[in-house]
Order: structure tokens, then sequence, then C-alpha cells
């Protein structure tokens, strides 16, 4: 594996639509044969999840008044606040013999598990799917996306965090805190140097990134870590990136529900939203939210195939059981899909 240099002219980079399509190029046309890791921070941005309703994870008056950057992923999970106290990462798998840690959180957060115990935090690890919490709070939510015969996985890790601002602009479903028994946003996230013992409090960005990049690639010194660089071609494609997708509000905002019905639960698996309309007891519309991942690079065909199923539950279960959906949720029980639509009082409920 080799660590990606994303400076360019000289510079850093720091613009999240940039950072993110970086990522983004590595995992769609990755011109390397190897494994890369990509590290970086950028300013003040909330990301949210591909298919998740920002409308409804998000509170957007506050992200205007205060400058804040919106930006949607190319994987799956839930929205995260970041800038400049924070750390994104991407672990770009390209090797075959890597392949089946696909999704294997644990084996990619060994490293930044390893560094926070250095440093004298003991009570950390990974909770639930993809989480790195400390004594219970978040400090890494971690996502994954697949394409052919490669993956990238990584997250992002609260170093330094604003996380009052963080509390304040994400407005998650209550339901998907409370049952990990938080009261609010920011009463489940902590940042990194605020566990710190007073031995490392003063650490600083530099000291820990360093750190951090030992562990990860086994060696001494960071003059040992191998570099990767970026061609002029490399950045021409990524800038069409930015042009096309993360610089785009259309990709950013994502499509606003607006069909009559709006049912969102969370399961262990991640939270799921269904907007849907009933003509003539049937599915006129549907739509899937959501911060859960798949492996199914398309849900919007897996939308259009519920369109015209009958409202009842012997139908709702064999389109269930013999379509797309089921592959996008392939943990979902098919009693929980007909309950949701037939009787979405028993979930959480918003229009």
């Amino acid at each position: 594996m080799k660590l990606l240099d994303i400076s360019r002219n000289g510079k850093v980079v720091t613009d999240a639509p940039t950072v993110e399509a970086i990522s983004s190029y590595l995992t769609m046309n990755n011109p390397f044969s190897e494994n890369t890791l990509f590290l970086a921070r950028n300013e003040a941005t909330v990301v949210v999840g591909k298919y998740q309703d920002v409308y409804l994870e998000v509170d957007l008056d506050y992200l205007r008044r205060h400058h804040i950057g919106l930006l949607r992923r190319a994987a799956g999970g839930g929205a995260v606040y970041t800038d400049m106290g924070n750390f994104v990462y991407m672990f770009h798998v390209m090797e075959p013999q890597d392949q089946h840690y696909w999704l294997d959180f644990k084996h990619y957060a060994a490293p930044l598990v390893k560094t926070l115990k250095e440093l004298g935090i003991e009570d950390v690890g990974v909770s639930g799917r993809n989480d790195i919490t400390i004594a219970g709070q978040k400090v890494s939510g971690m996502a994954a996306f697949q394409m052919k015969n490669r993956f990238s996985l990584g997250g992002t890790l609260l170093f330094d965090v604003d996380t009052e601002t963080a509390g304040k602009v994400l407005t998650p479903l209550r339901s998907k805190y409370t049952s990990k028994g938080f009261s609010s946003v920011k009463s489940r996230i902590l940042d990194v140097r605020a566990a710190l013992p007073d031995k490392y409090k003063q650490i600083t960005v530099a000291e820990f990134t360093q750190r951090w990049l030992l562990n990860i690639f086994n060696v001494k010194s960071v003059a040992d870590i191998p570099l990767m660089h970026l061609s002029d071609a490399d950045w021409a494609a990524i800038d069409e990136l930015v042009k096309t997708r993360y610089g785009n509000d259309d990709w950013n905002y994502g499509k606003r529900p607006h069909y009559e019905h709006y049912v969102s639960h969370h399961f262990d698996q991640g939270t799921v939203s269904f907007n849907f309309d009933v003509v003539d007891d049937k599915l006129a519309h549907f739509t899937l939210y959501g911060d859960f991942f798949t492996k199914v690079q398309n849900i919007s065909d897996a939308e259009d195939q519920l369109v015209g199923t009958p409202m009842t539950e012997s139908d709702l279960v064999t389109a269930f059981e013999s379509g797309l959906i089921s592959q996008v949720l392939p943990w979902m029980t098919p009693g929980d899909f007909t309950t949701m639509l037939l009787q979405p009082e028993k979930f959480q409920v918003k229009k």
C-alpha cells in the first residue's frame, strides 16, 4: 500500500468537493494497481450518505447561515460534520488478495484504535456496524463503496472538531441515537483531543497524523512510507467530477421527498425510509432513502419494480422476495417491509 500525495501546485487540497472527488476517482477509475491510502482534511462541510434525505438529516437553514458546505458521497452510510479538525481517510483496495476485507470495518480501524490506545485512551473500539467509539461516544464513522473488482472503505475521524456546530447542523431520526442510549447528536459524538489524557492533550495534528501513519504502514519512520502521485490527466478527471457531481447542487441535495406518505425506521443495520404514493390501492410512486450499505449499484431499478404493486400483504411480500429490493436490503424481512407500508404507525412516521 502507498500513501497518496494530494498536494497541488505546492498546496495541500482542503476544499471538500475536491477531496471527495479525489477519493471517488480512485474508486471509479483507479490508475494505480496497488492499494492506496487517501488521507485528508477539509473545510467545514456536512457530508451525507449516497441514499440519505438531506431535508431530514440536515438543518439547511443553519448550514447556509454559517456558510457550511454540503456534499453527498458516492457511498452509503450516515451524515457527518467535518472541518479542519477532522480527518477524511479512505483505503482504496485494488489488490486481489485483499478483496475479502470488503465491509471488514474492524480490520481497517485497527491501526487507528492502536494509535488511540498508545495515546492513553483505553475504552476505544469498533461499535455497531461501522463506528469507532471512545467510552461509547463516536469519534469515527466509516462507509464503504464497491465497484467491479475493487472497493473503498474509510470514513472520518473527529480529532479536534467543532462538536457544538455538529450538534446543531445534523438532525437525524431521533430513534437512531436514542437506540444507542443518547439523547442528542452532540451527546453521541466526541473528538479525540477531548478524550486524551493530560500528557497528550497538546499533541498537534501533524504529530497525531505521524503516529497513525506509522501504525497503518507498520514502519518506524514517515520517510519509509511509499508515496503515490496524481498525473495531470488524473487531476483533469478529478476537476470534471467536481463540476458534474461534488460541486453540483443537484447531486448534493438530491431528490426532495414529495409523495404523500413518509415512513422511517432505524434498524440495527441502518435507517430505512420509504416515501410513496398510493393510487387505486396500488403503489404509484416509491423512493427509498437511508444510511444503509448495499452492493446494488442503481437502487432506482428496485424502486421502479415496486410501482404498480397492489397494497396487500401477499402482493407486497411477493414483490419484495422476487424483486431487487430484497437485494438492496438483504437483511430486511418481508414482514418489516410490508408493515412499513401497510401499518406505518408501528414505526416512526414523518411527512
